[in-house]
């Protein structure tokens, strides 16, 4: 059996757009989220089963719109796991750079190249 390196996670099946192109069913009336406490149970798993999974990538719906984001962040970050997230980036703001640095976020995937853009300076220039 070939090693299982990462996993996708969807925090959120919220999303405030409509995008066409998207694979998830996301939309603005999405309902479900992870909470907190099922994240953890899910790392749990991961680690106990999958102990050399060291990757996990946070999707939605628009992950920036989950109100526990940062203790997930924080909680990814203190099991040792690296993260990435794919979001729209239409609805990032400042509030996240500590979560992201800390935890060194290593990758967001925003979808649009104008927040991409802006997200990228933003942390490129935050101490």
């Amino acid at each position: 059996m070939p090693a299982v390196n990462g996993f996708a996670l969807e925090i959120i099946e919220r999303c405030n757009y409509y995008c066409k192109f998207c694979i998830r069913s996301s939309s603005p009336l999405g309902l479900h989220q992870l909470s907190f406490v099922e994240l953890e149970g899910r790392l749990n798993i991961l680690r106990k089963y999958f102990n050399n999974s060291s990757f996990v990538a946070l999707t939605g719906g628009e992950p920036f719109l989950h109100p526990q984001l940062n203790m997930m962040l924080n909680l990814i970050g203190d099991c040792g796991i690296s993260c990435s997230l794919t979001t729209n980036g239409s609805v990032f703001s400042d509030d996240y750079f500590d979560s992201l640095k800390r935890n060194n976020i290593f990758t967001i995937e925003a979808l649009a190249k104008l927040f991409f853009d802006k997200i990228a300076q933003k942390m490129i220039n935050y101490p």
